[in-house]
């Protein structure tokens, strides 16, 4: 009888976040005793001790945040990739900020206790276009009363990583307001426990929980600006945040190995010639070929890489880093 490999996955251990009845155990629990902690501690504390206990999950490293107005109204037009952006948003600029969320976010079970607290506007959509366009003109009120207000123009949390296309709802805010669109771009949250990745949002268990953020205001742009072009400028904040964190993260081949070490007989990479590379292998070969690589250029300032997108490629790249 053949016996079947071991894969260190965490489907694989006897109490993991998989499992069915564990994951309901956990969101029963937290449903009874969220309510109670936000229910009972001051809302001003409650969003202080919040607010450090993301900074010290999520170290975030900030540029440009002399962009936000000390005491005038001004919209921030971020992107989504967790359920914790605002927190993050909230945790760096010393203001207080109204949040403009989905009625989906809203009734989200991990989201739904610390609403109230922290001055969220639900974008209400199931009750016709009347009650949608009644939160977006009470976003814009709180602008022109001066006051900061964030939006995700996305309209919900990414599931692959990248920017979708801006809602046609913030060009109805903003035709009834003049202030000013302050773009952010929030770096390295992909992979956390509350984004997208994984297919689930907080039950699963990431590969680190504590994760370097980068997060970048750009210049204030007029409320005239189109959809297009307004999430062009939060794209092009995306390298920015990207070099705040690049000090604070490993070089690459030191996360690479950590990487490979996390599921030895994990697959890797595969194409059709070698459809499935597990994580040993890969590593195992990368230490050769950079080994034998090492003594041909060792002397040289630049190295070009042509080669087709296979893992002998991957391989290639890996030791060149």
């Amino acid at each position: 009888m053949k016996k079947k490999r071991y894969q260190n996955t965490a489907a694989d251990l006897p109490y993991s976040l998989s499992d069915g009845w564990l994951l309901s155990l956990l969101k029963l629990l937290y449903s009874l005793f969220a309510p109670l902690v936000a229910g009972f501690i001051p809302t001003v504390i409650l969003r202080n001790l919040i607010c450090r206990i993301i900074r010290f999950i999520y170290p975030c490293a900030v540029l440009g945040l002399e962009n936000i107005p000390a005491d005038q109204g001004a919209l921030i037009a971020a992107n989504h990739i967790s359920l914790v952006d605002g927190l993050i948003i909230q945790s760096v600029v010393n203001r207080r900020i109204f949040f403009l969320i989905s009625e989906k976010t809203a009734r989200n079970w991990f989201v739904k206790p610390w609403v109230k607290h922290f001055n969220c506007i639900t974008l209400i959509t199931s009750q016709g276009i009347k009650h949608a366009v009644k939160s977006l003109k009470l976003a814009a009120e709180k602008i022109e009363q001066g006051e900061l207000v964030c939006v995700f123009p996305e309209g919900h949390v990414s599931r692959t990583a990248t920017i979708l296309p801006f809602r046609r709802g913030l060009k109805v805010m903003l035709s009834n307001t003049r202030a000013r669109i302050v773009p952010a771009y929030i770096d390295n949250l992909w992979g956390s426990i509350f984004s997208f990745c994984g297919g689930r949002f907080v039950t699963r268990i990431p590969p680190s929980f504590r994760r370097h953020i980068g997060l970048a205001f750009g210049a204030p742009l007029p409320s005239s600006i189109s959809n297009a072009n307004l999430r062009k400028a939060v794209e092009d904040l995306g390298p920015e945040a990207w070099q705040l964190r690049k000090p604070l993260e490993q070089p690459i081949h030191r996360m690479f190995v950590k990487s490979m070490r996390r599921n030895f007989f994990g697959q890797a990479f595969g194409d059709i010639n070698q459809p499935n590379v597990t994580c040993l292998n890969f590593l195992i070969r990368t230490i050769a070929l950079t080994r034998a690589l090492r003594k041909l250029w060792q002397d040289q300032k630049n190295v070009g890489i042509m080669i087709p997108t296979t893992p002998a490629a991957a391989m290639t790249n890996i030791a060149a880093a």
